[in-house]
């Protein structure tokens, strides 16, 4: 059977996969020009067009990806290569953003077992990741189900919501 999985969750991987990769790529380069003035002054050189100096990089980092690479020449066209170390640090911290934990909300009507919880919770995170960050509470007047709140998302599932679309279908007043 297929596990269910949401587009969040498919969304944030993908983000930790290009943002490690381009962290990854724009390191060496860093560690390579710190280790060598002649490639600095090389590319810094606009003698030398942008697409040689390009070309040198990929000939130094053959496995350098072409998207990082088009980038580093926006830095280098725009004479920002000094910039390269402090942008490795900002995707770093970008990265951890990405991973901060999520809140999420479960509001029942009566106390949920420690079985209930944890079978929730794993449902939850096959859903919306793991990096979620749980807080139950109880509210009777919501009668019964279920009421989840994940970041700004919401499902509500409780009998409370599903007797007031019961009355607005049969345009009965509250």
């Amino acid at each position: 059977m297929t596990k269910k999985r949401s587009p969040e969750a498919y969304a944030q991987a993908a983000l930790k996969a290009v943002m490690e990769r381009w962290q990854q790529s724009l390191g060496k380069l860093e560690k390579e020009l710190l280790q060598d003035e002649d490639l600095r002054a090389r590319l810094g050189n606009p003698a030398i067009s942008v697409a040689d100096r390009l070309a040198e990089v990929k000939k130094l980092i053959p496995d350098f990806p072409d998207d990082v690479l088009n980038f580093v020449g926006v830095l280098v066209e725009n004479k920002d290569l000094g910039m390269l170390g402090r942008i490795v640090d900002e995707l770093g911290m970008l990265s951890q953003v990405a991973e901060r934990p999520v809140p999420a909300e479960i509001t029942t009507a009566v106390p949920l077992s420690k079985e209930e919880k944890e079978k929730l919770q794993g449902k939850l995170r096959k859903e919306f990741g793991p990096n979620l960050v749980f807080r139950f509470q109880v509210d009777p007047e919501i009668l019964g189900g279920v009421v989840v709140r994940v970041g700004d998302k919401m499902i509500d599932s409780s009998v409370a919501r599903r007797l007031r679309a019961l009355r607005q279908s049969l345009g009965v007043a509250e």
